[in-house]
Formats: C-alpha cells, structure tokens, sequence
C-alpha cells in the first residue's frame, strides 16, 4: 500500500470519508498511509506523484495557498516533464483560469509556522 500511487492522488476532499456506509474515515487513513510511506522512506511506484505532493506542499507552504501556475511551473522543471499538458495550459490561461499574480492571505506566517513545526528532514 506504500508504494501505490492512489495515497498521493488523494487530495484529501473527504468526499470518500462522506460517503462511507461503514463510516470509515478514508482520508484520514490516507493521511496516514503517506506519513508513514515518508517516514519509512518508501517511494511510489510513479516517482512523478510525489514530485507533484511535494511541489504542492512547496506552494502552500510559501503562498498560504496554491497557486497553479507557480506550482505547475515548478513540477514541470523537477519532473522534467517541460512540454507535456502545454495546450491545456494555455487553453486554461486564455479562459482565465490561471492567474499569473498568486493571490495574498492572511495568516501566510501562520501557516510557514506550522510547516516549520511539522517538519520531518
């Protein structure tokens, strides 16, 4: 289960969590199974899915929340994957919806506080 990627594509919505019949809390164990994956230092089968958490995680650390086109640039630059999804990209960018100016919130310390505390390397 460590390896798999679907822990990583999780993005944590607790739709699953919600409608459970058994009332089993899915993302909570999803949240599990990639703290103990990070832990264990076990990496996915697919190295481009945590490339893509961890560059998530970089976003809202820095901003206080994503912004896409920042993190999408970073991704594709780590991943090396420079080309792939371009004319999505631009599809999205010339309906307007990505912005190129990541928007300011409140609370950004707070949350590079909580990154600081929480931090395993």
């Amino acid at each position: 289960m460590l390896r798999s990627k679907m822990i990583w594509l999780c993005v944590g919505c607790e739709t699953c969590t919600t409608r459970c019949p058994r009332g089993i809390e899915l993302a909570k164990v999803m949240d599990a199974l990639r703290e103990t994956s990070v832990k264990k230092k076990v990496k996915p089968g697919d190295p481009s899915i945590s490339t893509f958490h961890q560059t998530f995680l970089n976003s809202v650390e820095r901003l206080g929340r994503v912004h896409e086109v920042s993190m999408l640039a970073e991704y594709k630059l780590r991943s090396r994957q420079l080309f792939t999804d371009l004319l999505l990209g631009a599809k999205m960018f010339l309906k307007g919806k990505l912005a190129l100016i990541p928007e300011v919130i409140k609370g950004r310390r707070e949350i590079k506080e909580i990154f600081k505390k929480t931090r395993t390397d």
